[in-house]
């Protein structure tokens, strides 16, 4: 660390205050409803002006500033625990169907699992711990001894996971469309 101030300046190494359009730029970028993370729209909506290769040049200037970059990893790091919130309600969805009885009311079945939700949940789980380097020991192993080697195997021990789940949403799913074949679900509301 720079114990001189006035060499840090002179290396460019001092801290500067944050401009507004640099505060802007990281909140779009972190924003999941602005750029989600797309340099070039974070620029733009930050008020860059320029053409798209401009705004492009921009936004990776930005993104080497550890000021910036420590503030896109507070905002992300802020949104986590919503996060981990819907992705467990994604894993436990639930859908009714919506039919008419005779009466011409509207009724809905009891709920159902969602099974497509639920799957999508599960492979986005798989996917973030594949790159995080983070898997589950194969049925009957203790854990690996090595980082490196848990990436190695998590890789083919996901896909067989995602094979069966992709299996049995697709059994549930027939069973689904068997069930719609007729009947009354539900009670009038």
């Amino acid at each position: 660390m720079d114990k001189n101030p006035v060499e840090a300046k002179a290396t460019g190494r001092a801290k500067r205050k944050l401009s507004l359009k640099q505060r802007r730029f990281a909140a779009a970028y972190a924003d999941p409803n602005a750029a989600n993370g797309n340099g070039r729209a974070a620029a733009a909506a930050a008020g860059y002006k320029g053409a798209a290769n401009q705004l492009s040049v921009q936004a990776w200037a930005n993104l080497q500033n550890p000021q910036i970059q420590q503030l896109i990893s507070a905002t992300v790091d802020a949104m986590i625990p919503h996060a981990f919130n819907r992705l467990g309600e994604a894993m436990d969805a639930t859908k009714s169907k919506v039919l008419l009885n005779k009466a011409g009311k509207l009724v809905y079945s009891a709920p159902i699992a969602d099974h497509k939700s639920r799957l999508e949940a599960i492979k986005f789980v798989f996917e973030l711990r594949s790159k995080c380097g983070v898997g589950a020991p194969e049925p009957g192993d203790e854990a690996p001894d090595h980082a490196a080697d848990q990436g190695e195997n998590l890789d083919a021990a996901d896909r067989a996971l995602i094979r069966q789940a992709s299996d049995i949403e697709a059994e549930l799913a027939e069973i689904d469309n068997v069930g719609d074949g007729g009947g009354d679900y539900g009670t009038d509301r």
